[in-house]
């Protein structure tokens, strides 16, 4: 477990992404993944400081771990990004869901106006899904990246996947 955030760390996912790509493989099921990344958390914490900012990983730490199902499992995959592994959940399963943890966090208070002018936090999600987007672990993982790094391009605070054309896609 991450001591700060009280998900799972990035060892636990490194093994289990594997594990659950092989469980999807051997049993003909679909497996998402969300990478996620707090948008301009840096100028967050230089702003406010960091206990502010470790009190703001931990809410939304909290607010994705609330939002998924029991079998879901979150990570803190490394400073400010966070992965959210979705066993037996197609591509449109998997942005239903990102769309709703992209709501709830925005719609989260966090500090009072003076410290955040729009009293809230937003995050940037990309989504992949075995088999459609990738069939190994390593794979979903870069899939799952590239998408994230396509919302933050596109402005942030949104939901990017692949579409069934192979082009990237986003949604707030």
């Amino acid at each position: 477990m991450d001591g700060l955030t009280e998900v799972y760390n990035r060892r636990y996912f490194d093994e289990m992404i594997t594990q659950e790509v092989y469980r999807a493989q051997r049993y003909g099921r679909v497996l998402s993944l969300l990478m996620i990344d707090i948008d301009n958390f840096k100028n967050f914490n230089d702003t406010n400081g960091h206990q502010a900012g470790d009190w703001a990983l931990k809410r939304i730490s909290q607010i994705l771990a609330g939002g998924v199902r029991m079998i879901d499992q979150v990570f803190r995959y490394g400073g400010e990004e966070f992965a959210v592994v979705l066993p037996e959940t197609d591509s449109v399963g998997a942005i239903v869901v990102a769309r709703r943890l992209r709501a709830d966090v925005a719609m989260a208070k966090f500090l009072d106006k003076k410290a955040l002018p729009t009293n809230h936090l937003s995050i940037s999600l990309g989504v992949a899904t075995y088999p459609d987007d990738a069939y190994e672990a390593k794979a979903l993982i870069g899939k799952a990246d590239e998408c994230l790094y396509t919302a933050k391009e596109l402005g942030r605070d949104r939901v990017s996947f692949v579409g069934v054309d192979g082009t990237r896609k986003d949604v707030k």
